[in-house]
């Protein structure tokens, strides 16, 4: 029986050390710690060298069942402004200023087609993922295509485990977004080409109209100053009058000249080749726009500078990396392995030393 001046110790009373200081039976200092791991370096080296085996046999494994990868790169050039001749000399021809009236819309701009134009056509549809999965689809081609431009060209990377099959794959995309550039710029010009011919026409059909009203209202002017000067038997131009310049009637001119003048417009009107002026010229360039071919068959939007390259060295998983997650994640489980039974050994230990209540 526990007298009143007594006070049983629990596991967790203070208790004094050897160095005068107190402590708890479940504080666990730091060197003592220590010393239960050190007790317990078997369970941490058998547990290191365990988990290091089979990072090994992993890393092994994983090396001989996985196909090294290879960088395979083709670098293409833009073409020379004379390798594009029909493509350049159609807009030259297309982009010279065309002759509207102030009745109708100006004619659209038709850009230069330069080799520059067209390699940055190139360049933008090559990284165009629609297409890319367009040919992918198409081809079956089960990698992807890397852009880049360079200091004077443009290149196209991909990673793939077998080279000789990235190199044709890269061609065939190079090859068949070439001749959709190509195929793009030429319906471009085409189109634009056709709107300028649509304007021009309507500017012409226009002209045509506005020069047949005056014309028609010139004649029906000379037919009634005609029929005044007969009926006041002018026949013979009055040339002394009071009148200013701009009010002196039409019949003035006597019925001889006013005749004279009817019959030339009458000719006029009835002459299908009569044009003015501005009718030729809008005749000329709607023939010229309407005469431009497209032959691009032979046309191409840029050439591969040379073969394309491989890189040596293939590029497989990092087997120290695996080494070292490894040897780290198996130390690491030892540490807490020695923990664990240093921890429980010494709960039992303060269980056997701890009175009972």
């Amino acid at each position: 029986m526990v007298s009143n001046n007594q006070v049983p110790l629990s596991s967790t009373d203070m208790v004094p050390g050897t160095d005068g200081s107190y402590s708890s039976h479940d504080d666990i200092s730091l060197l003592e710690l220590w010393d239960g791991l050190v007790k317990h370096w078997k369970t941490i080296a058998v547990s290191t060298i365990l988990g290091t085996v089979i990072a090994i046999s992993g890393a092994l494994v994983h090396n001989v069942s996985q196909d090294p990868i290879f960088n395979v790169t083709v670098y293409v050039l833009p073409l020379k402004d004379q390798d594009i001749q029909s493509l350049y000399f159609t807009t030259i021809m297309a982009e010279k200023p065309t002759e509207t009236t102030p009745w109708t819309p100006s004619a659209p701009t038709i850009p230069r087609v330069t080799s520059a134009y067209i390699f940055d056509s190139l360049k933008r549809n090559l990284e165009s993922v629609t297409l890319q999965n367009k040919f992918s689809q198409e081809n079956n081609v089960p990698i992807i295509f890397n852009v880049g431009l360079g200091d004077s060209n443009l290149y196209i990377n991909t990673e793939s485990t077998n080279p000789d099959n990235a190199k044709k794959w890269i061609t065939d995309y190079l090859e068949f977004v070439d001749q959709h550039t190509i195929t793009e710029i030429a319906s471009n010009l085409r189109h634009l080409i056709d709107v300028r011919i649509n304007v021009i026409q309507h500017s012409l059909d226009f002209l045509r109209v506005v020069a047949k009203k005056q014309t028609e209202i010139e004649i029906n002017q000379l037919k009634e100053a005609l029929e005044i000067a007969e009926r006041l038997n002018i026949a013979e131009r009055i040339i002394q009058t009071p009148l200013p310049p701009n009010s002196v009637p039409l019949y003035y001119l006597g019925s001889k000249a006013l005749r004279a003048e009817l019959d030339t417009h009458l000719k006029k009107k009835s002459d299908k080749s009569s044009h003015s002026s501005n009718e030729i010229r809008l005749s000329q360039q709607l023939l010229q726009l309407r005469e431009i071919s497209f032959n691009f068959d032979q046309v191409r939007a840029a050439e591969i500078a040379s073969q394309a390259t491989v890189d040596q060295n293939p590029i497989r998983p990092s087997t120290t990396k695996i080494l070292v997650i490894g040897f780290l994640i198996s130390f690491l489980g030892g540490l807490f392995l020695a923990f664990f039974k240093y921890f429980i050994q010494r709960q039992r230990n303060n269980s056997v030393h701890t009175p009972a209540t």
